[in-house]
């Protein structure tokens, strides 16, 4: 028995918010054979999707396809090749998609204390530096209380987009148009944050 059974687009938006949307009306009743798109596979127990991209092979009515897994997911016992079949609510993403993604703000990467990221605790500080490249934010993200000796470890901390701090803590999405030189404190457990 298959331990992975594929999550639904609409639950997976709402679970993540500022990563996942799911594609327009418009771009899934173009989709073609041949065509690649992204499912959420969930594990048993799990508790977010893992990505899969998937090519596919039949289009049949109602929004239903057929397709094959491009890549492994080895612990969901799934080979390249592997047959799928999967419904309009179960896509996630379409690659070459051409309708603006709203998402694309949080797309660009942070680095972020795992204190956040891993144990849900909430951002207590950030700040801005000059993005190194496009893909870059230049935001950095603490809970406010790690040492100096956490953040340089490379096991505490996290280079990742800004839609996935968000999904745990979106009390600073309204800062992240700030720029570089940008520098926030939370003001207690309030949502509320000042300039140092």
């Amino acid at each position: 028995m298959a331990n992975w059974s594929l999550d639904g687009a609409a639950a997976v938006a709402a679970q993540f918010p500022y990563t996942f949307n799911a594609p327009s009306e418009v771009a899934l009743k173009a989709l073609a054979p041949g065509q690649r798109v992204q499912l959420g596979v969930k594990l048993a127990g799990a508790s977010q999707p893992l990505p899969a991209a998937v090519t596919i092979k039949l289009v049949s009515g109602a929004g239903q396809f057929g397709g094959v897994f491009d890549n492994p997911i080895a612990d969901a016992g799934i080979n390249s090749g592997d047959s799928v079949a999967f419904a309009h609510g179960h896509i996630l993403r379409i690659e070459n998609d051409t309708t603006p993604n709203p998402l694309a703000q949080y797309q660009t990467y942070c680095l972020v204390s795992n204190q956040v990221l891993k144990l849900g605790r909430p951002v207590g500080f950030l700040y801005r530096e000059e993005a190194e490249s496009k893909e870059d934010s230049g935001w950095c993200m603490t809970a406010g209380d790690e040492s100096e000796d956490y953040m340089d470890s490379p096991a505490n901390v996290s280079y990742v987009t800004l839609g996935a701090v968000l999904n745990v803590d979106d009390s600073i999405v309204n800062l992240l148009d700030s720029p570089a030189g940008a520098e926030f404190v939370r003001v207690g457990e309030t949502r509320m944050f000042v300039a140092p």
